[in-house]
């Protein structure tokens, strides 16, 4: 590790031992004891005449030799090789311009003695190629190691020049030998020379080693990856804890292949390995079912079809509380009003928007569609998420502003509950009930049945009691039995009919959405989905929202034309990394950047950020903190051999600063998910793999993000062929209420997030919103429009509120026969434009 004291080793640090300028504290102690190991080959009086020049040029750069009665014979003996004394810390690295000199070992004056095991720090012998100096650097590491050596994680290896980790105390006064002939047996090393690979054999591997101070809680006990064959390690956790394994609970089964029968084919077996499974949801390759027990989950294993079991990944705002910018009002400054002036206010247009939630408007609205109730056996809306407030209101009063006369349905869906925007896209284009739905119609069938059976037998107990209208204690009792037997029966039914009104009122909540002209969504999918347009969402739009050709030119068709989906980008740039799998020194770690950034360690480290509520941004990421790191990327297969597993499975490693005011790379890790990842989607030439790592960080501190690969068969293809995806969020209420989580190397084209990369949708960005169509789509330009982010509250800004206007902005075009699935086309705008109603466009829409 990078000693505190190296702030005056200004030539050290050309020896590559700095870390980044600013980095270190006041020093309190500039001087090294040294013990150098050199070698001179000469006769006997040109020994002599090598050995003065080599201690006059050391002494010259300011070494003092340690004073002994001999030391004036090392000049006449053949077997001298050592000098002891010190140095200043800006001369150290110096000594090595002498040719004699072979090897350097530094111990910071006056340090105190060393523990079990001593951190150190070797600069490797260079100038060889970059293949060849990482082979050494292995090399290097792998001789280390038979002394007990213990590489670090995460430090700057300065192109493969440098070695950082922990070894035995003892074996430290050793480093200072030949590292070839280490460790040594009682006569010779333990391995000869000649048998060791190039290029160690022929360049001596460590030049200079310094002994560093210890880091304190260098040690850290990793947590343990619990997953389990087809059991996630949030599953394991949820089926094992004694508070949660009894309770009801939603899950993901994700398929490997589908059957022949398709999905509805694996849902009719759920009930055989686990009794009153339902499934709630299609989404491509997987289903969203709701189990009784959570312990159940583990059964659902044990269908084949299933590949893996998980818990349902979360939808992503796009607006937050924010300052109202600075600007005129969205409906002046984008030319809606101009719409209005023409008479177009949206009349008789329907408007869905959806929503996590609408903050402040009664849940019982009659405009309002709470669709979380069809997640419910008593089909009773689902209590908020307090991680999702849902800026659903936002939305809908810039919708207002710009349409104020169309129909506005609120549609509030689950943040867990991806396949509900799936519903509502089909919806809206008449497709029939959902699978919940359909559930739940099939749950209130067995209950009605079983409520008929039970009345036949209360009713015939309740006439047979009655017949004996003695007062006898036993008839009397029978009688009493009967009667609130057959009260308790008429409160269940009653409870049913309550429940099945319910259930009424839902489906014609859901059928109302037939025949709407414009769907405004909030919310998108950041993990747990394919992207790149490979989503079951993206495969709904296709299939309902593309406008029919027309099979006849004789008898043309006059079917409705299908609604205009308006989409919020992603409203969380800093959280999102993309792109290829950079590894320059072919070390299989990811380079997020090109080099890194001025105090933030190395490229091959992602620094998490955390901005709180005031929106300034820190690298102190404060204790308890839940952080989930989602990685996302696809792989080429072949058609014919298949694919079981990942061929590169990517590891992700969360680190931890040691001492966030001196060294950069003290670092130790918290946290990995090396297990198998999870494969989301495949199609013939391709499968999406997905990685997570949950950690709740042990103390405030600095903290980054490390992703591995393993090395590529090269029949296979390499690594750099890989364009992972990368997100960053809080994994509970109390992280996600104190602040966001992000890295400092974000990737600005990263992705506008599910379903706003479809080329169908028109999806609106604003100044600070997400942007691209995804690592895998180089030439669709998102967001198709941009517009004003504050709505007419103007306490939310965001994507979600453009959105808003923009689909207030639709809507007036529907009631002028427009349903545009180009906005910037019909506008004559160039793609990602801000939003404008010219006067050229406007002339052609006659006054209403």
């Amino acid at each position: 590790m990078t000693c505190p004291r190296r702030r005056g080793l200004s030539a050290l640090a050309l020896a590559l031992l700095a870390a980044p300028a600013g980095a270190q504290p006041a020093l309190p102690s500039p001087t090294y004891d040294a013990v150098i190991r050199y070698r001179i080959d000469a006769d006997r009086d040109g020994r002599v005449l090598q050995f003065r020049a080599m201690t006059a040029n050391l002494a010259a750069i300011g070494f003092s030799r340690t004073a002994s009665d001999d030391g004036h014979l090392d000049a006449l003996d053949p077997a001298a090789d050592r000098l002891t004394g010190t140095v200043p810390a800006p001369a150290a690295a110096k000594l090595l311009d002498d040719p004699r000199v072979r090897t350097i070992l530094l111990t910071p004056t006056g340090a105190p003695a060393p523990g079990p095991t001593t951190q150190i720090s070797a600069i490797l012998g260079g100038g060889l190629f970059p293949e060849q100096q990482r082979t050494l650097h292995a090399q290097a590491v792998a001789q280390l190691a038979k002394m007990g050596f213990r590489e670090n994680v995460g430090y700057d290896h300065k192109g493969f020049t440098r070695v950082r980790g922990a070894i035995p105390s003892a074996a430290v006064s050793s480093l200072v030998k030949d590292l070839r002939g280490l460790p040594a047996g009682w006569f010779a090393p333990a391995s000869s020379r000649a048998e060791l690979p190039l290029p160690i054999r022929s360049v001596n591997p460590i030049r200079l080693v310094e002994v560093l101070p210890a880091a304190p809680d260098a040690v850290f006990a990793i947590p343990a990856d619990t997953a389990k064959g087809k059991l996630t390690a949030e599953i394991v956790k949820l089926t094992a804890d004694p508070a949660t394994k009894d309770q009801p609970a939603r899950v993901e089964l994700i398929l490997g292949d589908v059957p022949a029968g398709g999905l509805p084919a694996v849902a009719d077996r759920l009930n055989l390995v686990a009794t009153g499974a339902t499934v709630e949801g299609f989404m491509g390759q997987s289903l969203a079912v709701r189990v009784t027990k959570a312990s159940d989950a583990a059964e659902l294993a044990r269908l084949p079809e299933v590949r893996h079991v998980r818990l349902p990944r979360a939808l992503s705002e796009t607006a937050r509380p924010g300052p109202v910018p600075s600007g005129s009002d969205p409906v002046v400054s984008t030319g809606v009003a101009k719409l209005h002036q023409r008479g177009y206010y949206g009349a008789g247009i329907k408007v869905v928007v959806i929503a996590t939630g609408f903050p402040g408007l009664p849940a019982n609205a009659s405009n309002m569609l709470d669709l979380t109730a069809e997640l419910s056996p008593t089909l009773e809306p689902l209590p908020a998420d307090p991680r999702h407030p849902g800026t659903g209101t936002a939305a809908a009063m810039a919708l207002r502003a710009a349409a104020p006369s169309a129909d506005l349905i609120l549609v509030r869906v689950d943040p867990h509950a991806f396949h509900q925007l799936i519903t509502v896209a089909k919806a809206a284009t008449n497709s029939g009930d959902s699978e919940a739905l359909r559930a739940r119609l099939n749950e209130l069938t067995k209950r009605s049945a079983a409520l008929g059976e039970r009345r036949k037998v209360v009713m015939d107990e309740y006439a047979a009691a009655t017949r004996n209208i003695s007062d006898d204690d036993k008839p009397l009792k029978r009688r009493e039995a009967a009667k609130a037997a057959y009260d308790a029966m008429r409160a269940e039914e009653a409870r049913f009919q309550v429940t099945f009104d319910r259930f009424k009122r839902l489906r014609a909540g859901l059928q109302s959405l037939s025949s709407a002209a414009v769907v405004v969504n909030t919310v998108v999918s950041e993990v747990g989905q394919p992207h790149d347009g490979l989503s079951a969402l993206n495969a709904a739009l296709s299939e309902t929202f593309a406008a029919k050709p027309q099979r006849s030119a004789l008898r043309p068709s006059y079917a409705p034309p299908p609604p205009v989906w308006v989409q919020a980008a992603g409203d969380s740039p800093q959280s999102v990394w993309a792109g290829a799998f950079a590894d320059a020194d072919g070390n299989g770690v990811l380079e997020f950047s090109a080099s890194p950034l001025r105090g933030r360690w190395t490229s091959e480290l992602n620094v998490l950020t955390f901005t709180g509520p005031d929106g300034a941004a820190t690298n102190e990421l404060p204790a308890g903190a839940a952080v989930r790191v989602t990685a996302q990327w696809r792989e080429p297969i072949d058609p014919a051999a298949g694919v079981e597993s990942s061929r590169t499975p990517l590891t992700l490693r969360i680190l931890r600063q040691l001492t966030p005011a001196g060294a950069a790379d003290e670092l130790v890790e918290v946290a990995r998910a090396a297990g198998p990842p999870v494969r989301i989607h495949t199609t013939a030439t391709a499968a999406v793999f997905e990685q997570t790592l949950d950690v709740t960080l042990p103390t405030a501190g600095r903290y980054a993000l490390r992703v591995e690969a393993p090395k590529a068969d090269p029949g296979l293809g390499p690594v750099a062929e890989l364009a992972p995806r990368i997100v960053i969020d809080a994994n509970d209420a109390a992280t996600a209420a104190k602040g966001r989580l992000g890295f400092a190397v974000a990737t600005a084209n990263a992705g506008v997030g599910i379903p706003g990369e479809s080329p169908l949708v028109t999806t609106v960005g604003t100044a600070g919103s997400q942007r691209g169509a995804g690592p895998g789509v180089a030439l669709l330009a998102k967001p198709d429009v941009f517009a004003p982010a504050t709505g007419p509250e103007g306490k939310t800004v965001g994507p979600a509120v453009a959105a808003g206007t923009v689909g207030g902005a639709m809507a007036c075009l529907a009631g002028a026969g427009y349903r545009p699935k180009n906005l910037p086309q019909t506008l004559g705008l160039p793609p990602g434009a801000d939003l404008q109603f010219s006067d050229m466009f406007l002339q052609y829409l006659p006054p209403r």
